[in-house]
């Protein structure tokens, strides 16, 4: 009888779990459907419910439902009324509250550290810029990034806004050995704000992808001291999942263009092999090519550049046209339509332009060539600086990952 007992109850508890399994299962199905609502407002908004009920396959009022949902959380308001042309109610509007809401980049480009918070239409409304050329501690930065946090958590919270989600998008370790011990997760969790680290290229991206058609596959390239590529259309960055464009530190993807092998055996590349294309074509490559006492860092090299130093001229030279000709082949591969530099020697890159397109003719038409119009950011660092507090906003709304639950407060959750 006891080991009947036991049985019984064992099968009670199984029970009772396959339950709960189920009502949470299709409370995260409702959440999902909440989520999806908030990501078709955001790229298409404001939008009306009947609209957004087609897209999601539901009812119309099933979509005011996940509406209000949102609306409850901060995230959604309706914005207007849509006459109808004189027949039934007005549409009601809705659309992503994009004033209320607020995301923080953080950019670390040796020698600048540059922390700003935008609210979800972009407008930047607190910055600092500092610089960290002579830091050698984890202590200073993170002390720096806390004092802002604080800032900016004040500042929400005086006017009853939200401030969502963090990006901070970084240098490589090469350029700054402390790089990977700044404890950036942890600085933001402290103040229960979530967060996440990428490359500079990203920021780069979501900051360029702004200036062109949402229709256009642009390839952005970071001409820095290596060489980042990533190719996006809209906001949609077009390697692997794009909702783990953050993952790049422990996955070596598209963005890892700088190190495809363009020498079979040739100079060693800081990452460790040998024939990258950064070891070619990299702002660091060149000075250690040129090998001179008065260039040591990129503003010496494009100093001399703008000076005309024909040493300095020619080595660039051979950087843009290695940077074309690798480039040749992957716009081809991804269906390129234009090419933007960006990156501390973008101001140069007009001098070199020729040269770069020299490279990409190395495989492509001369007719191809010119349609890329391959052109130099005109504002590398503001652009990336409100690229990764649009990087943070992405990933916030866009992230598909089973942490996507824990992003939005538990109100949601709790109402379904």
């Amino acid at each position: 009888m006891a080991s009947r007992s036991v049985k019984n109850t064992n099968s009670a508890v199984c029970v009772s779990r396959r339950k709960t399994a189920t009502v949470t299962s299709k409370k995260t199905a409702k959440f999902q459907s909440s989520l999806k609502a908030l990501r078709i407002l955001d790229r298409q908004g404001p939008l009306a419910q009947s609209h957004v009920a087609q897209d999601l396959g539901v009812t119309p009022p099933a979509a005011l439902s996940h509406f209000r949902k949102l609306g409850k959380e901060g995230l959604v308001v309706a914005v207007d009324k849509k006459f109808s042309n004189g027949r039934g109610r007005p549409l009601e509007l809705w659309d992503i509250d994009r004033s209320r809401n607020f995301t923080i980049g953080l950019v670390i480009s040796p020698p600048e550290l540059i922390i700003a918070m935008a609210d979800f239409a972009d407008n930047i409304v607190l910055q600092q810029d500092h610089d960290v050329s002579e830091v050698e501690t984890c202590d200073k930065i993170e002390a720096i990034i806390d004092a802002f946090i604080v800032e900016a958590v004040d500042y929400v919270a005086k006017s009853d806004y939200s401030l969502r989600f963090a990006c901070a998008c970084l240098s490589g370790p090469v350029n700054m050995p402390i790089m990977p011990q700044i404890n950036i997760e942890g600085l933001f969790n402290r103040h229960n704000i979530s967060a996440v680290r990428t490359t500079l290229t990203i920021a780069s991206l979501f900051g360029e992808a702004r200036r062109f058609p949402a229709e256009s596959t642009v390839c952005v390239v970071d001409w820095d001291f290596g060489i980042g590529v990533i190719p996006c259309c809209g906001d949609r960055v077009l390697y692997g999942n794009e909702s783990q464009a953050y993952m790049v530190y422990n996955k070596r993807k598209v963005c890892d263009f700088g190190h495809q092998r363009i020498v079979k055996a040739g100079r060693k590349c800081p990452c460790g092999n040998r024939g990258c294309l950064e070891a070619y074509a990299g702002g660091r490559a060149v000075i250690q090519q040129l090998n001179r006492p008065d260039i040591h860092s990129l503003s010496d090299l494009r100093r001399a550049a703008k000076n005309g130093d024909s040493e300095v001229l020619r080595e660039l030279a051979l950087a843009a046209h290695y940077m074309g000709s690798a480039l040749s082949q992957f716009v081809l591969l991804m269906g390129i339509d234009k090419i933007v530099v960006t990156g501390p020697l973008s101001d140069i890159f007009p001098l070199f332009r020729d040269s770069f397109n020299a490279g990409l003719e190395d495989y492509l038409q001369k007719e191809e060539v010119q349609s890329l119009e391959a052109s130099a950011s005109p504002n590398p660092v503001g652009l990336m600086v409100t690229g990764s507090c649009r990087a943070a906003r992405h990933l916030f709304l866009h992230s598909d990952l089973p942490l996507d639950l824990t992003l939005l407060s538990k109100t949601i959750m709790t109402g379904y």
